[in-house]
């Protein structure tokens, strides 16, 4: 009885198999492979990812400026960074004891409800419910490793598995010291997180890219006049490629001189600082704002005597020039000051038409003073 049971229990099962062997369809010599997902590692997916990418950024303590951008010098990240977004005007709220008046040091604490309302360290002591204030993060309040902390955490949420160099703004010798540090500070960061290239592009690289028509700036300070020029030359370039995602960007933007730097900086370095090459000079745009700015540097400057070394070469500086012409009394025409005047301005009729300052004699005969005399339209 049980051999029974099992022969017919067997029966059943190999019928049920031929029934299903003659549904399915199945090829001769043909395995049939498992329905599993590969699992694929972060280094494969890195490898499959052929796309370089440059970030350059534009150093500040208060709002710094980064652009990540193709090997084309198209935005694809571009962004503001703000470190330090406390109200810098905002003054002491509480009233003095001894007179009528509100203590006038600057507010280190802000009301949570009241933006306008401010504490000073000094009273924020005496104040019991310290929940309904915050801190007013201001540069000026804010030691410089907790700019960098805050720095580094912002920077720890941007991707960089893609990026192929880094570009920091060179600060210049009489920057301010936390300037500097921030600067420093990136260099390490981007160290740190093992990128081959990191490099220092100095700030004036940035204008030489420009190559439209000329452009009249009516701002007399260079600092104000490089800003002005930066965005201008940035919507410029923006709009001549058709990079639309791009302008839309930076037209929602309060600080747009600080996205134009870092733009402009990582666009000349992919045309051609990462070749060793430099951008030349030929639109009459470029000539006419580099003359415009040695003009402002001539007038700034004081007079220098030349060395002896440089009187035999016979190439003057701005200084030079000022020295030569308004002490000594050397005319414009002499060959080696007009070859220098040349070098700086193009031309002597630009030169001697803008140049307004003379010599004149004071109490003293030992030396001449020279004082800037506008010239009266």
């Amino acid at each position: 009885m049980v051999l029974e049971k099992l022969w017919s229990n067997n029966c059943i099962k190999l019928i049920n198999i031929n029934i299903l062997m003659n549904n399915v369809k199945i090829k001769p010599n043909v395995t049939i492979k498992p329905n599993v997902k590969r699992i694929v590692t972060v280094k494969e997916k890195e490898k499959r990812v052929l796309i370089p990418y440059y970030i350059s950024i534009d150093v500040a303590i208060k709002t710094l400026a980064y652009c990540i951008m193709t090997e084309d010098g198209e935005p694809i990240e571009w962004n503001i960074i703000n470190m330090a977004n406390g109200d810098t005007k905002l003054l002491c709220s509480s009233k003095l004891k001894s007179k009528d008046k509100s203590c006038s040091n600057k507010a280190y604490y802000q009301n949570v409800d009241n933006n306008k309302i401010g504490l000073c360290s000094t009273h924020y002591k005496g104040i019991l419910d310290k929940g309904q204030y915050r801190r007013n993060i201001t540069v000026a309040n804010t030691p410089e490793f907790e700019l960098i902390s805050t720095l580094y955490s912002h920077l720890s949420k941007i991707q960089l598995t893609n990026i192929k160099c880094v570009l920091i703004e060179r600060q210049p010798t009489r920057a301010r010291e936390k300037m500097k540090h921030v600067a420093y500070a990136l260099f390490s960061y981007f160290i740190f997180k093992e990128m081959d290239k990191v490099y220092f592009v100095d700030a004036k690289n940035k204008l030489t890219l420009y190559d439209g028509p000329p452009l009249s700036c009516h701002l007399k300070g260079q600092y104000d006049r490089n800003k002005w020029y930066g965005v201008q030359y940035c919507m410029y370039i923006l709009k001549q490629r058709g990079y639309r995602k791009a302008q839309m960007i930076i037209d929602k933007q309060k600080k747009q001189d600080d996205l134009a730097d870092c733009f402009l900086q990582g666009l000349w370095y992919i045309l051609y600082g990462k070749d060793g090459t430099k951008a030349p000079i030929t639109s009459q745009h470029q000539k006419l704002v580099y003359k415009e700015s040695n003009m402002l540097k001539y007038k700034k400057y004081n007079a220098r005597k030349p060395s002896a070394k440089i009187l035999k070469t016979g190439k003057y500086t701005l200084a030079n020039i000022k020295y030569l012409i308004m002490k000594q009394n050397i005319p414009e025409n002499e060959p080696d000051l007009r070859s220098s005047i040349c070098f700086y301005f193009n031309d002597l009729e630009y030169f001697s038409k803008h140049n307004t300052i003379t010599t004149v004699k004071t109490k003293t005969k030992a030396r001449k003073v020279l004082v800037a005399k506008t010239k009266k339209k």
